[in-house]
């Protein structure tokens, strides 16, 4: 594996995922989407021993990532508390995102104004909303 300038890697990471760490499936992210996602969380201390570890974005959303494995990768107490509040906040919301998807009742549903008093409401007088993604944690 070659060595990455954290520095360096931070701000690319910042800059180049931003958009990529906001968004679409964790599991599915790159060691850089996990590291800027790190520094969202303000994290991006620990950048270097997750970069060294490889951890993706598949390592970060796995049930086998477990309190030993993050304890070697965060060892402040405190930082591991605010890491593993966020984790759950990301894994809550892409439950919730799968869930909107998946799920018709979450839909909401308006009905068009009708043109004439008379004219009554139809399936294609029906706008359908989406509810959008969540989001990354934000401090």
């Amino acid at each position: 594996m070659e060595a990455v300038d954290m520095d360096t890697a931070d701000s690319e990471a910042a800059s180049t995922t931003q958009e990529s760490a906001c968004s679409g499936d964790p599991s599915a992210w790159s060691t850089l989407d996990v590291i800027a996602w790190l520094q969202k969380c303000h994290l991006g201390q620990f950048a270097t021993s997750f970069q060294e570890n490889e951890v993706d974005g598949s390592v970060l959303m796995s049930d086998g990532f477990d309190d030993n494995m993050i304890k070697e990768l965060i060892p402040s107490f405190k930082q591991r508390v605010v890491f593993n509040s966020e984790r759950k906040k990301l894994s809550q919301a892409t439950r919730l995102a799968v869930v909107n998807a998946d799920n018709a009742t979450d839909v909401l549903e308006i009905s068009k104004p009708a043109l004439e008093p008379q004219m009554p409401a139809t399936d294609s007088n029906t706008v359908h909303i989406f509810q959008p993604e969540a989001s990354c944690p934000r401090k």
